[in-house]
């Protein structure tokens, strides 16, 4: 009798395979996170959002909560997320949690072309979905950076079950799992949720399987609930549940309105529609799903719809969120390149495939991903070097030089900055007034009540900010100038005088 013997070198030659695709990967993020103001090898500010999450950090740091004593309006888990990089490294440390979610996010978007294609070509196909962040990251330590990879493993496990009816319980709790995490960052990312979630209901009833639905539900839920509830509770201990309804929820529902019209809103939804890699996403997309008429492919053009229309609801011209498109270009993409080699390369449908995959690499992946190399080789080549503004720099000194490490100041603007850099308390729960004072009336009352019960040491006033609102608070309480930059609509630094 003949005994097989596995082949051990297949088994090792595919883990060196593994290996050197990880480390790919591994090399491509590190490369694309270069450009974040935040990475080992820089010194550089803060980008205008990134500064408000590392404030709350700050002040979280300092005993105080998110949404009672310190105003935003993104999830709990960013904060979370900023408070546990500045524990790692003060400042820079959140840039390794960046590093860790942005490979997952590759890793995760390789899975899903590989249940379509071969390695080589998965790896095209996540270079070309990915070359959408050159664009679209904008420096990173953002909401919709963080559920990347949220967003992209449930993607894998809904179009693994569609595709190869691969399921168990502990991937549908980490579908949940994911759910509820980019809840607590940014409500409109769940579209892959809502659709595939409905497919999946629709497949259930259709087919009668009313008992396999059930099984579905209770590990789905049991995810959620692991990340969710313990949120919950620390926000209800710390005080903060009610504050965190009206900031996060509240909120945002007027902010999704308040300046935008519909033409707004189509421009921006034209603009993401129109982008090559998402406009042929959608082409390919609708494709396949009138030639295979398949469930799975139809439910896909409506997940690619959907995200469209939800990352352009709010109309405002910010390209990061547009970050959530990029798992779901993937697919469509690893789909158009396994047709390619189905097909025998003489006849047309297949030359048209090998054209537009050559036109993928050639035309899309080249052109954004050279710059991005070059200018990694830039940032190495000056790393250490401070790029922090000389006026940023002078304003914290002065701070810091006329403050006390508890004394607390206020800035009225958007320069979030001056917090994280002079390490000082904000006096009002209005860290920042701009644009929320436009979206909610009210906020500007609040601020000058809370700053004439607290009167800051420091007010800094941002450039192009100095109004009659601050002008007049100034003077009633007889604060004195202490610095003031030499420009058109320059940065004001005021002291209070006992």
């Amino acid at each position: 009798m003949i005994k097989l013997i596995p082949d051990k070198t297949k088994n090792s030659s595919h883990l060196v395979q593994s290996f050197l695709i990880v480390c790919f990967m591994a090399a491509a993020v590190f490369i694309l996170l270069m450009d974040s103001p935040l990475h080992i090898w820089r010194y550089g500010e803060a980008s205008t959002d990134s500064s408000v999450f590392k404030t709350v950090a700050l002040m979280m740091h300092r005993g105080y909560m998110p949404y009672r004593d310190s105003f935003d309006h993104k999830g709990p888990l960013l904060y979370l997320i900023n408070f546990v990089g500045d524990c790692i490294s003060a400042y820079r440390g959140v840039w390794l949690i960046e590093y860790l979610f942005m490979l997952i996010t590759f890793v995760a978007m390789y899975r899903i072309a590989r249940i379509k294609c071969g390695k080589v070509l998965s790896c095209v196909a996540v270079l070309t979905a990915s070359s959408l962040l050159c664009d679209f990251l904008r420096e990173g330590n953002l909401a919709e950076e963080y559920a990347l990879p949220f967003i992209t493993i449930a993607l894998f496990i809904f179009l693994d079950y569609f595709i190869n009816g691969q399921i168990n319980t502990a991937r549908l709790i980490v579908c949940g799992f994911c759910f509820g995490s980019v809840c607590m960052l940014k409500f409109n990312m769940i579209s892959v949720w809502i659709v595939f979630c409905i497919a999946v209901l629709t497949d259930c009833i259709r087919e009668k399987q009313y008992q396999r639905l059930i099984k579905f539900v209770v590990p789905f839920l049991l995810g959620v609930c692991v990340i969710v509830l313990p949120m919950i509770l620390w926000l209800a201990i710390g005080h903060s549940l009610k504050d965190f309804w009206e900031c996060y929820i509240l909120f945002n529902f007027k902010y999704i309105s308040a300046d935008a019209g519909i033409s707004q809103k189509l421009g921006q939804l034209f603009f993401y529609a129109g982008n090559t890699v998402i406009f042929s996403a959608l082409l390919i997309s609708v494709y396949f799903a009138v030639v295979s008429k398949k469930f799975s492919d139809v439910a896909y053009v409506c997940y690619l719809v959907l995200t469209v229309c939800f990352t352009a609801l709010s109309g405002l011209p910010y390209r990061h969120y547009g970050m959530m498109l990029v798992p779901a270009t993937v697919f469509p993409i690893a789909y158009l390149f396994a047709e390619c080699r189905k097909h025998d390369v003489i006849t047309g449908v297949s030359v048209i495939a090998l054209l537009a995959a050559l036109y993928f690499g050639g035309n899309i992946v080249l052109p954004a991903w050279v710059p991005s190399v070059e200018k990694a080789v830039e940032r190495y080549e000056v790393r250490g070097d401070k790029d922090y503004s000389p006026v940023t720099q002078y304003v914290c000194a002065l701070i810091e030089e006329n403050t006390a490490y508890d004394d607390k100041i206020s800035v009225y603007g958007q320069w979030n900055m001056i917090y994280v850099m002079s390490g000082r308390m904000h006096a009002s729960r209005y860290s920042y007034q701009f644009p929320i004072g436009r979206v909610n009336r009210s906020i500007m009352d609040e601020y000058f009540k809370e700053l004439e019960e607290e009167l800051p040491r420091i007010i800094v006033v941002q450039k192009g900010h100095y109004d009659d609102k601050i002008s007049t608070f100034l003077k009633d309480h007889h604060y004195v100038s202490l610095w003031v930059e030499n420009t058109e609509n320059p940065v004001r630094v005021y002291q209070y005088v006992n």
